[in-house]
């Protein structure tokens, strides 16, 4: 009986995250299509999924959340939507569940990670033993945005952090032919975004849990 209360709710919870808001256009009216895709292939609600993996998150233990969506000349710091949500979930990890938030991304985006995550009282890092040792501390990493790089910073992190979950949020990645574009189709030149994917396939490899968060098809997760 729980889980039905809890599953009612997850599925409220489903439908205002689908609630597509945009004006009609080229980037409008997807949302609900790719949520019933994957919802067709779960037994409960996307976010009751999501919320009871992240509430097994033993107190002490890392989260990754990696987020940003940058284009030099267009997005220099980043898309607006990513980093409020990045810095919202860190807070319910930090402050519900004891653990201890990894921001990552491209160093443009630390500026308004940082006034995201201040804006809800909490303090940004750089170094994680550090924020680990603050109640309210989350800490920022940039993550490489060369191939090499990335594969390696992904090892590493998953090995020095040992991380409870992954998580991703309006990050953009790459398409099947290895090409990172916006909703609108325009490419995001080498060396604008940060590697995440390597992030998530060593993650995968690990058989840790990861969560995708996204709007569109073009997002990491989808």
């Amino acid at each position: 009986e729980r889980q039905a209360i809890f599953e009612d709710l997850g599925d409220t919870v489903d439908r205002l995250c689908t609630l597509d808001l945009r004006p009609p256009g080229p980037t409008s009216g997807y949302i609900g299509r790719f949520y019933q895709a994957v919802r067709e292939l779960t037994a409960a609600p996307l976010t009751l999924t999501a919320a009871q993996c992240l509430h097994q998150t033993p107190p002490g233990s890392t989260v990754v959340i990696a987020t940003g969506f940058c284009h030099p000349e267009r997005l220099p710091y980043g898309e607006t939507d990513g980093p409020p949500g990045a810095a919202a979930l860190a807070r319910g990890v930090r402050l519900g569940l004891a653990g201890v938030p990894l921001i990552i991304g491209e160093s443009a985006i630390e500026a308004p990670v940082q006034a995201c995550v201040e804006s809800l009282n909490l303090h940004l890092y750089h170094d994680l033993s550090a924020a680990r040792h603050d109640p309210y501390g989350v800490a920022f990493q940039a993550f490489p945005t060369e191939a090499v790089a990335a594969r390696q910073a992904a090892q590493h992190l998953l090995t020095q952090t040992r991380p409870a979950a992954v998580v991703v949020t309006e990050k953009v990645g790459p398409n099947r032919l290895g090409i990172a574009h916006s909703a609108m189709g325009f490419a995001i030149p080498d060396g604008a975004r940060a590697l995440v994917e390597y992030l998530l396939d060593a993650a995968h490899a690990a058989g840790l849990p990861t969560i995708g968060v996204g709007d569109n098809g073009n997002d990491v997760g989808f």
